[in-house]
């Protein structure tokens, strides 16, 4: 039996920093490991989702994934993403620890409360995970999202490419 797949892809920039790079001399030619800085990207990410059957002729309407774009620009876009256990995670965000963090259903944590006015801009720019944010982390992050968010309507999340960079992508599937 034949199923339908359709994908739509979603672009946003970001800041991160994946604490534990160790490159390994040989095959980085002896690059430095410069991922261990915060450093930006503009991301792509690609979902594709499957139906063994057509509701109205479609699997959905394109226009039905605007819930995985509004995630995408109200949590994502021109916000630094880091990790919770990230050693350095004081250093980047002064004062840390006098801040409450709330819990997103989605897996993620940003600064509840910001006690002076002035700072709320930079505080609110950070997005807190539970996962050293590389490319396969944040692909299987995005899976696990949108599997949920599709369970209701029987649709399958097929993959999530994660794409850093034109050359670089991440596939996570099951």
């Amino acid at each position: 039996m034949g199923k339908w797949m359709i994908d739509k892809e979603f672009s946003f920039a970001m800041a991160h920093r994946v604490w534990n790079q160790v490159l390994d001399p040989i095959l980085s030619n002896n690059s430095p490991s410069s991922c261990l800085r915060i450093h930006g990207h503009n991301v792509i990410v690609r979902l594709c989702i499957s139906s063994d059957h057509l509701e109205k002729a479609m699997v959905i309407d394109f226009n039905e994934f605007k819930w995985f774009k509004k995630f995408i620009d109200d949590v994502l876009d021109h916000r630094t993403i880091l990790d919770l256990n990230d050693p350095l995670l004081k250093l980047q965000i002064p004062e840390f620890d006098n801040f409450k963090l709330k819990k997103h259903s989605e897996g993620y944590f940003t600064i509840d409360e910001v006690f002076e006015s002035p700072y709320d801009e930079f505080y609110t720019s950070f997005v807190l995970v539970d996962f050293v944010p590389t490319s396969e982390n944040f692909a299987k992050w995005f899976f696990d999202i949108a599997t949920e968010k599709m369970k209701p309507w029987n649709i399958k999340v097929e993959y999530v490419d994660y794409l850093e960079s034109p050359s670089s992508r991440a596939r996570y599937t099951e």
